[in-house]
């Protein structure tokens, strides 16, 4: 997650920069349950492999081997990467950049690069993948660029993907964490329709997480479509 240094204000779209969202079934989890597996990865490989369409305000496209120095500017920020490990080094970036463009190829799926639809202007990425403690599950994450926070682009991409998510891939259910204590994400997260559900210990530094669900009957319900970012500007109240 893409929050503030602890011990200061988080930027509006800082709130929200590595979300994980993991697909669950037919019911939400309450605190004293995991939550069961309702997809295989295997349903995956049948979508094509094109990234979500354009938002109010960006544009998505795949991963190519000559965006190295676009990732770098993104993964090795140590403000940007600050809630899910740090900076990258330029090895781990590249390394990331070929996981990304294989997880595509094998299951129409990764964190797609992100662009401003007037000037074409790189501000981060967004998409969905495999979750690394459950290979059954599947996260989104978004990573905005430092100097994009504030536009709640955050907000918009996720929108895009979560849309994805629910209208292409067929997803059931899905559900997102943020830190405890994160009230930007927290936020954010009611705004469009998620609803508490627990809190896990996420990660090899074993992170409070607190998890929120939405299913796909929910996101119909709350999803404005994807011109409902056009109103949103430098202004917009923070994420």
């Amino acid at each position: 997650m893409n929050a503030g240094i602890p011990g200061r204000s988080a930027p509006a779209d800082e709130g929200l920069c590595e979300l994980q969202l993991k697909v669950i079934s037919r019911e939400i989890v309450t605190p004293s349950r995991n939550p069961p597996i309702a997809i295989h990865l295997s349903k995956l490989r049948s979508f094509v492999r094109v990234p979500p369409p354009p938002s109010a305000r960006l544009t998505f496209r795949s991963w190519t081997d000559g965006d190295t120095a676009l990732a770098e500017a993104l993964w090795c920020d140590p403000e940007v990467t600050h809630y899910f490990g740090g900076a990258m080094t330029t090895e781990q970036v590249r390394a990331r950049l070929d996981l990304e463009r294989e997880r595509e190829n094998s299951l129409g799926m990764q964190y797609w690069p992100m662009f401003l639809r007037d000037t074409g202007e790189f501000v981060g990425c967004a998409g969905l993948r495999p979750w690394s403690m459950d290979p059954q599950t599947i996260e989104v994450g978004v990573n905005i660029m430092r100097f994009a926070w504030g536009l709640r682009l955050g907000e918009e991409s996720l929108r895009a993907v979560l849309g994805y998510g629910f209208d292409t891939m067929r997803l059931p259910v899905i559900v997102a964490g943020h830190g405890l204590g994160h009230e930007n994400s927290k936020k954010l997260l009611e705004r469009m329709g998620f609803g508490y559900t627990h809190k896990i210990l996420w990660g090899p530094k074993e992170i409070e997480v607190c998890m929120y669900a939405i299913d796909a009957g929910r996101w119909g319900l709350t999803s404005p479509g994807p011109s409902a970012a056009a109103d949103e500007g430098p202004g917009a109240p923070a994420t």
